[in-house]
């Protein structure tokens, strides 16, 4: 691994566990087995270094979405597609471990003093939304009311998996929103 990445990691663990603020650049070097010196080598400030980070974890996401998305088109009978992303979360928490939302916790600490983070986790956040309303659409849903609730279930399993088993609040909200898309699908029907 290099050291680029020994940085990433060491970075990215502890501020998940002990806080952006919290941690320190020295910490964060020591951590990686490498000085300061090197640590700026690379990144050219702390804030540079979680940007990165988000950078990273949210390609990590889009990479195992759009991995489910391609190999629900080969099915003969595929699922919906907007219950892809929390087959993709419940993916994600097989190899990692959860202290609630990397990007809300980067936004409490940031708001009002970084921009450029501020900003990144906003813009994250409306890309997610933007990929269930593409989803949904897939579906044959057209309505951004269900894309907020979708959202809502999303954001609400990210938030409680630092108090609970990530893999059964999956699989909860998998069926809360299964059952919401079946629900605005009869709903569709009676209009028509």
């Amino acid at each position: 691994m290099s050291k680029h990445e020994d940085i990433l990691n060491s970075a990215e663990w502890l501020f998940y566990n002990e806080g952006f603020h919290r941690t320190g650049v020295a910490k964060i070097a020591n951590t990686a087995g490498t000085t300061q010196r090197t640590l700026y080598k690379h990144f050219a400030s702390k804030e540079e270094l979680i940007l990165c980070i988000l950078e990273r974890r949210e390609t990590s996401y889009w990479h195992l979405l759009n991995q489910l998305e391609a190999a629900n088109q080969r099915l003969p009978l595929p699922k919906l597609y907007a219950l892809l992303p929390f087959q993709a979360l419940q993916d994600w928490y097989q190899t990692r471990a959860s202290c609630g939302c990397f990007f809300m916790h980067a936004l409490a600490e940031y708001r009002g003093k970084n921009s450029a983070i501020e900003n990144y986790v906003e813009n994250h956040k409306q890309r997610m939304r933007a990929t269930f309303v593409r989803l949904l659409s897939k579906d044959g849903f057209s309505d951004t009311t269900t894309a907020n609730t979708l959202m809502i279930l999303l954001e609400g399993v990210t938030a409680l998996s630092a108090l609970q088993t990530a893999n059964e609040l999956c699989q909860q909200a998998y069926q809360c929103a299964e059952n919401t898309l079946k629900n605005n699908t009869i709903k569709e029907t009676k209009k028509a």
